[in-house]
């Protein structure tokens, strides 16, 4: 996908579904039924974004998401849910890409 495909792609769907995707399947800090915290992990989204378009594989996703959750969050690690919720990231961006292109 060309970047200004890409970019496209990022405003009108990857942002805000990656962004769903976190709060529903990873939310290491429990906010994800809280309306208010809707974009919680916006930042965390972008992060992953950047490095999907870059190519990141699974464990590079899943090094991400613990150094999120350990790092910046302080909350206790959970490598088995990092991989886990790595492994939807990628099948999911790998669709995305795929209908996006076809599209």
């Amino acid at each position: 996908m060309e970047l200004s495909d890409w970019i496209d792609w990022w405003k009108q769907r990857g942002k805000n579904g990656l962004n769903d995707l976190l709060l529903r399947d990873w939310d290491p800090i429990g906010v994800g039924e809280m309306p208010e915290a809707r974009d919680e992990y916006a930042s965390y989204a972008g992060q992953i974004g950047q490095r999907l378009r870059e190519g990141a594989e699974t464990s590079q996703v899943a090094d991400y998401l613990s150094e999120a959750r350990v790092g910046h969050m302080e909350a206790g690690p959970d490598r088995e849910a990092d991989t886990r919720v790595a492994g939807h990231i990628v099948d999911w961006y790998r669709e995305e890409e795929a209908a996006w292109t076809r599209s």
